[in-house]
C-alpha cells in the first residue's frame, strides 16, 4: 500500500513533541496538584490498582492477583493482568530507597499515565508525519490534550489498563499503513495480542484489523501476508503473554472477561488454515470468500464448543441483583444514548471531522494528498473504533486517538483558510468556531447548564458530607476488622486503612456484591442476618454518594434509609472518635 504523501519530507519534529509533551504534563500536574497530594484517584479502579502493586511488591506472587482483604476469608479473584503493574511497580521499587514509599508512589502515579501521554503522541505524531507532513504531526500533538476521552485516560493518578490500551490502538493503528507488510502484520498482531492481555475490551477492535486485512486480501492477493503475519503474531503473543501471567495450565479455566485457552484455541485454529489459505491462494474470489468463511465457522464451534458461555457477554453470568443495582448503571459502558449531551458531544467530536476529511479527501479523486487505499484504510478502522464508543462510552477515547491525524489535518486546512479572511471580528469568529469543533463538549456544557434539569447534581452536591481520601485515616485507630461497606466505598477503605471488605464493584466477586446490595436494600432482618454470617465486626459509609442515592430511591424502606434517617437498630453501636469527619461506621455488638 502506498503511503506517499503530497506533504514535505521535513524531519520528524520529535524535540518539538517531546517539548509540546512537558509544556501539557506541567500543565497537568498543575492543575491536578490537589487531587495527586490528596490520593484522589479518578477511579476506583486506579486506586484498586495501587493496591495490587503494593501486595506484589510485599511478596505477593506474581501469578496471584486476588485482592485478600476483599470478601474474607478467601478473598476476590480480579481479572487484571500484571503486566499493567510492571511500569508501576518498577518505578516504586527503584525509586523508594531513594525518595520513600510515599513518594515513590506519588511519582509514579504521575509519571506512568505521563509517559502513556507521550508514547501516544509520538506514534500519532510520527503517523501524521508519514502521511502529511512535520506541521501535521505537531499539530496532532497540539490537539490530543484538548480531546477530552483521551486527555481523561492520561492524566496523573490514572494508573489503570485504559492508558495502555491507548498505546497499543494507536501504534496498531499505526501499523496498518505499513508498506512493509511482514511488519505491519507482527507489530499489529503482538499489540493486539498485549492489548486483549490487558483487557478484552480490544476484541471488537482485533476482529476490525483481521477483517480489513482479509478485505484487503480480496481486493489484491498480493496483501494476503499482512493478515497471516497478524494472525501468526496474534497467536504467538498471546501464548506468550498467557504463559507469563497465568501460573499453568492446569487446571484450564475458560474465562471470558481475560484471554483464555478457549481464545487461543480460536487464535491457533485461525492462523493454522489462513495460512493454509494463502498457501493455496486461491484465485477466485468465491472460494477466497469459503476459505474465510470455513475460518469463521471453526472458531465457532471452538469456541462453543469449549466455553459456550463466551457466546453472549463477560457479563451473562452475572448475578441478576447486581446486574440491576451495579452493571446497568455504570455509565462509562453505556451507549451514546444513555449519556449526557456533554458526553455525546465529546464522542461524536474528533471521530467525526476525521470521517468528514477523509470522505473530502476521496472525494478529490486522483488529486488526492493520499492514495485512495491508504484512505480506505483509515476510514474502516475509524469508523469501526467510532462505531464501537458509540456503544460503549468508554471506549471513545480510542476512537478520537486514532481519528486525530485526519481531523488535525482537516482543522489546520480551516485555520489556513480563517487567517486569510481579511475582517478581524469575522477572522477570530471562524477561527473560534473552527477551534469549537473538536471540543463542542464547552458549548453544550454551557448551554446545558442554563437549560437543562441539574437536579440530579444539585441533590449530589448538596448531599455530599464528606470525601473519602481525607477522613479514612482515622478507621486505622480501630482493630483490623471486616467492615460491611458500599461498593463505591469499599476500595477507599482498603487504601486508607489495614482493614477488609465484602466487595467492590468488580464482576468476578459478584455473589459477595450481591451481599452488599442485598444488606443495604433489604430489610433490617435481611442485613443482620448477612452481616452475622459473614462476621462483620464494622458497618460503615460515606454519606452523599450516588451508591446511597440509589439505594434511597429503589428501597426507600431498606436498611440504607434506615441508617440516614437515624433508625439505628440496636445491635449497632455508633463509633464517635476524631478524624472520621463524615463517615459513619458503627460497631456490631453481639
Amino acid at each position: 500500500m502506498n503511503t506517499v504523501t503530497g506533504g514535505p519530507r521535513d524531519a520528524y519534529p520529535a524535540r518539538i513533541i517531546v517539548l509540546i509533551w512537558a509544556a501539557v504534563s506541567a500543565l497537568l500536574v498543575t492543575v491536578n496538584a490537589s487531587a495527586i497530594a490528596a490520593y484522589k484517584f479518578p477511579d476506583a479502579d486506579d486506586l484498586l490498582r495501587l493496591l495490587q502493586v503494593r501486595d506484589f511488591l510485599a511478596g505477593q506472587s506474581w501469578f496471584d492477583v486476588t485482592q485478600y482483604r476483599m470478601n474474607p476469608p478467601e478473598g476476590a479473584l480480579m481479572h487484571w493482568s500484571r503486566l499493567v503493574d510492571i511500569p508501576l511497580a518498577a518505578m516504586i521499587y527503584i525509586l523508594t530507597p531513594i525518595f520513600g514509599q510515599q513518594s515513590a508512589e506519588l511519582i509514579a502515579l504521575v509519571a506512568v499515565p505521563l509517559i502513556t501521554l507521550l508514547v501516544c503522541m509520538m506514534v500519532a505524531g510520527r503517523l501524521a508525519h508519514r502521511l502529511f507532513d512535520r506541521d501535521t504531526a505537531i499539530f496532532t500533538c497540539l490537539l490530543i490534550p484538548i480531546a477530552v476521552p483521551v486527555i481523561h485516560q492520561l492524566r496523573p493518578m490514572r494508573i489503570d489498563h485504559h492508558g495502555w490500551q491507548l498505546v497499543m490502538a494507536i501504534t496498531a493503528f499505526s501499523a496498518a499503513f505499513d508498506e512493509n507488510q511482514k511488519r505491519s502484520g507482527w507489530i499489529t498482531g503482538l499489540m493486539l495480542a498485549l492489548w486483549l492481555n490487558i483487557s478484552m475490551e480490544g476484541l471488537p477492535i482485533a476482529a476490525a484489523f483481521m477483517a480489513l486485512y482479509a478485505l484487503r486480501w480480496m481486493i489484491d492477493p498480493g496483501q494476503r501476508a499482512r493478515l497471516v503475519h497478524a494472525m501468526v503474531a496474534l497467536t504467538a503473543g498471546s501464548i506468550f503473554f498467557y504463559l507469563v501471567t497465568t501460573k499453568s495450565w492446569m487446571p484450564i479455566v475458560n474465562y471470558c472477561d481475560t484471554v483464555s485457552p478457549v481464545h487461543i484455541a480460536i487464535f491457533t485454529l485461525g492462523t493454522v488454515l489462513l495460512t493454509l489459505l494463502a498457501y493455496l491462494n486461491p484465485r477466485g474470489r468465491a472460494a477466497l470468500v469459503g476459505g474465510f468463511a470455513l475460518t469463521g465457522t471453526g472458531a465457532l464451534i471452538v469456541m462453543l464448543s469449549m466455553a459456550p458461555q463466551c457466546g453472549t457477554d463477560a457479563f451473562s453470568a452475572l448475578d441478576p441483583l447486581v446486574r440491576e443495582f451495579w452493571y446497568d448503571r455504570v455509565m462509562e459502558g453505556k451507549p451514546i444514548w444513555h449519556q449526557t449531551p456533554v458526553i455525546m458531544a465529546q464522542i461524536l467530536a474528533v471521530p467525526m471531522v476525521a470521517l468528514f476529511a477523509l470522505w473530502k479527501m476521496h472525494s478529490r479523486g486522483g488529486d488526492n494528498i493520499l492514495p485512495s487505499d491508504t484512505i480506505l484504510t483509515a476510514a474502516f478502522l475509524v469508523v469501526s473504533a467510532f462505531a464501537l464508543s458509540l456503544l460503549v462510552e468508554r471506549s471513545s477515547a480510542i476512537a478520537a486517538l486514532i481519528a486525530m491525524p485526519f481531523a488535525a489535518y482537516f482543522i489546520r486546512q480551516l485555520l489556513q483558510r480563517a487567517r486569510g479572511i481579511a475582517t478581524f471580528p469575522k477572522r477570530l469568529a471562524a477561527m473560534a468556531g473552527i477551534f469549537l469543533l473538536l471540543v463542542p463538549g464547552h458549548v453544550v456544557k454551557a448551554i446545558s447548564s442554563v437549560a437543562a434539569d441539574q437536579s440530579r447534581e444539585v441533590e449530589l452536591r448538596t448531599a455530599m458530607k464528606c470525601e473519602l481520601s481525607k477522613n479514612l485515616d482515622a478507621l486505622n485507630a480501630l482493630p483490623a476488622s471486616d467492615i460491611m461497606a458500599p461498593l463505591d466505598t469499599g476500595p477507599a477503605i482498603l487504601f486508607a486503612s489495614h482493614h477488609k471488605i465484602v466487595a467492590s464493584g468488580h464482576h468476578r466477586n459478584d455473589l459477595a456484591m450481591r451481599d452488599i446490595i442485598r444488606t443495604f436494600t433489604g430489610s433490617e432482618h435481611e442485613a443482620h442476618a448477612i452481616i452475622t454470617r459473614r462476621g462483620i465486626e464494622y458497618v460503615a459509609y460515606c454519606p452523599g454518594l450516588y451508591e446511597q442515592l440509589v439505594y434511597r430511591k429503589t428501597a426507600p424502606d431498606g436498611f440504607m434509609v434506615m441508617l440516614e434517617d437515624g433508625k439505628v437498630p440496636a445491635w449497632l453501636k455508633p463509633v464517635e472518635m476524631d478524624g472520621l469527619g463524615g463517615v459513619r461506621i458503627w460497631k456490631v455488638t453481639r
